[in-house]
């Protein structure tokens, strides 16, 4: 089992979640936007909660055809925490996952919705690992990484931020897999 990425198999239907990520935008530019908690599907919620997973927040991200997201790592530091990521279209697209060089440091910034992330350059990185993203897949995102969409389609994505429903922290990869394990495959 990768410690990176794993795709699941839902007991339920989620292709209808395209709507709450699909807008309109520029289609050749870099997007990312929030999306209000109370608009993610209430069965995908009470799925999540079932296994003590909530949500902070949700977000959606465009990445153009023929685009490459930049090495980062979602939040201020290097970690092991989760999201629950769903794609469409650009089918062939790569997410790829990074270790830092010796001695090589990520910068902190912030993004257009007021997230921290590191940001590291391709120079100062050793690639790890890579997988195509499904409808849906656990990802670790504390991990330095980016995504490449090689299509000649629009990469359109909503990632969950996945929450320890008890201890109201960011829920690590390896305990979100533990209680996801029965819908990976």
């Amino acid at each position: 089992m990768s410690t990176l990425a794993v795709d699941l198999k839902l007991p339920f239907n989620t292709e209808h979640l395209i709507s709450s990520v699909k807008r309109e935008c520029n289609l050749n530019s870099l997007q990312q936007w929030r999306i209000s908690k109370e608009d993610v599907d209430p069965v995908v919620i009470d799925f999540l909660a079932d296994v003590g997973i909530t949500i902070s927040h949700a977000e959606g991200f465009l990445t153009p055809a023929k685009q490459l997201l930049p090495i980062h790592v979602d939040g201020p530091e290097i970690n092991n925490i989760a999201k629950l990521n769903w794609q469409w279209q650009a089918q062939g697209s790569w997410m790829l996952w990074w270790k830092l060089k010796r001695n090589a440091e990520a910068k902190l910034h912030t993004t257009g919705i007021g997230t921290r992330y590191l940001k590291a350059e391709a120079a100062d990185c050793i690639p790890i690992y890579r997988h195509q993203i499904k409808t849906p897949t656990l990802v670790n995102v504390g991990t330095p990484h980016s995504v490449i969409n090689t299509t000649a389609e629009p990469r359109w994505v909503l990632s969950l931020v996945l929450w320890d429903i008890d201890d109201d922290r960011a829920l690590k990869f390896d305990e979100a897999h533990e209680r996801l394990t029965r819908f990976c495959y």
